[in-house]
């Protein structure tokens, strides 16, 4: 089955990591083939290549901007022409509403992958307008956004496919961070966007004991002006903690390596996570979890592997101090860290899962087209 995707490509989060996840993957799974058209080149652009994957470009688009949509548009009309897709895939609201890919009867079936929450702002209502043959959601807790949005298409849940990483030397990696053995490293990774909770991690991590090992680690890039105003929101509550005790890491690729090295994932959301794919990276490193009860964490993490809290900082601050204090907590959870990712996220369970979704979709507008020639 022939894939066109079509995504931004100026930012990279777990949208833009997945779809990396694809090209590595199609390299020994012959039966999908992915070709990507993307508004602008970047990060993502650079990666999918060096895998060799098929990425073509449209021009920078804006939705205030009617000419560049009209580009977009003309260059989705060509590469599908060119390619001959079984199905185009955008890959969230903006593309669907940017690309606004057409349905007609002989053309691609047309999939919304909905990654994100639905915020109720002007783009979703714009993108709702958008006909599509199906919803595929990431989560069950992204399905209900779907639902609400688009109630004339099916939707269907498709977990991430997260690898499991390779093995890492983890005293090389604490080396380089200047971690002693005694230190508890904590770990947040996430997009520099308030609702992902960094300014809820900084206030718990001042309610810890100032005496316990323990060392904060944020990894995470600024480029648009509110990301940059939260950095600089984040930072200057570091200021006030004890010296060592907090280090900004900034945008890293190597986040594999570094959830090696840690002792706790703290990510304590604000506002409910889609689905969670660096949740799902810290089980497979064996690393406990500590996130708020919302959202699809709540569909990843339990008391095997982590805990839930509630979106204060008190409740945060005893969860991580519970698992400071604790390496045989700590030890206890993270052993059951990797086999709750292979049940959930295994790469084999996911494309079957997502070759299954795309089939019944094509299936679908198949019988869709037949009942209309009747």
């Amino acid at each position: 089955m022939r894939l066109l995707h079509l995504n931004a490509g100026n930012l990279y989060g777990g949208i833009e990591t997945y779809l990396v996840t694809l090209a590595k993957l199609a390299r020994s799974e012959s039966t999908l083939e992915h070709t990507f058209l993307l508004t602008s080149e970047g990060r993502l652009s650079s990666e999918l290549q060096l895998l060799g994957a098929d990425v073509r470009f449209a021009g920078p688009a804006r939705l205030s901007r009617p000419w560049t949509l009209r580009r977009a548009r003309q260059a989705l009309r060509f590469t599908i022409d060119e390619v001959r897709p079984d199905m185009v895939i955008a890959h969230g609201p903006w593309p669907l509403v940017v690309f606004a890919p057409d349905r007609t009867r002989d053309g691609p079936s047309v999939v919304l992958y909905l990654h994100v929450n639905d915020s109720g702002g002007w783009l979703d209502r714009l993108a709702h307008r958008v006909s599509v043959d199906g919803i595929v959601a990431n989560s069950n807790f992204t399905a209900t956004v779907g639902r609400r949005g688009w109630r004339a298409s099916p939707v269907w849940v498709c977990r991430y496919p997260v690898p499991e990483p390779p093995p890492v030397d983890r005293s090389v990696v604490r080396e380089e961070l200047r971690l002693a053995e005694s230190d508890v490293a904590i770990l947040q990774v996430s997009r520099f966007q308030e609702w992902k909770g960094q300014l809820l991690h900084l206030a718990a991590l001042h309610r810890l004991p100032r005496e316990l090992p323990w060392r904060a680690f944020l990894v995470g890039g600024a480029s648009r002006p509110s990301e940059i105003e939260l950095r600089s929101k984040v930072l200057k509550l570091a200021s006030a903690l004890p010296n060592g005790k907090f280090t900004l890491l900034g945008e890293r690729s190597d986040v594999p390596r570094l959830m090696r090295a840690a002792d706790i994932f703290c990510q304590p959301n604000t506002g409910p996570e889609p689905f969670g794919l660096v949740f799902v990276e810290a089980l497979w490193a064996g690393v406990p979890v500590v996130t708020t009860r919302m959202g699809g964490a709540v569909e990843i993490i339990d008391d095997s592997c982590g805990r839930l809290c509630g979106a204060d900082p008190e409740s945060v601050a005893a969860a991580l101090e519970a698992l400071v204090r604790s390496a045989d907590l700590r030890h206890s959870l993270g052993r059951e860290g990797p086999t709750r990712a292979a049940r959930l996220c295994s790469s084999d369970e996911a494309l079957r899962e997502l070759k299954a979704t795309l089939k019944a979709v094509k299936e679908r507008r198949t019988a869709a087209r037949e009942m209309s020639w009747a």
